[in-house]
């Protein structure tokens, strides 16, 4: 008997079927009108019809970060910070807000450093 290959990842079911993700190509998960989009690294998108949270609890915690109610990032594909804007820049020049309570704790777990206050 063949052993099942091990990929990385999980199975998320909707009510299309299920499919399988592999975590570490999600640069960030973005939740709008009942569908969740996930966006990969390499810019394809997936959408499943499964709320946010559930998304967060089947993801690692010390790779992603919920940094707003609708977006959900990986920490590994943040390369800017706009802190004018509030904004996190990933690949592609995709923008993802980041909401103002959520901000320190951002910086604190990308950066190791608190904002500078001013």
């Amino acid at each position: 008997m063949k052993k099942p290959l091990k990929v990385p990842g999980f199975w998320i079911q909707d009510s299309y079927g299920a499919v399988k993700i592999d975590h570490g190509r999600i640069a960030y998960c973005r939740h709008s009108d009942g569908y969740t989009t996930i966006v990969f690294s390499d810019g394809q998108q997936r959408g499943v019809r499964v709320p946010l949270k559930r998304m967060e609890d089947k993801l690692p915690d010390m790779k992603f970060y919920r940094c707003h109610r609708n977006y959900l990032i990986n920490l590994d594909y943040v390369r800017n910070f706009s802190g004018d804007k509030n904004n996190l820049i990933f690949p592609g020049r995709h923008a993802v807000p980041v909401s103002r309570r959520r901000r320190e704790d951002l910086l604190m777990r990308v950066t190791g450093q608190t904002a500078a206050k001013g």
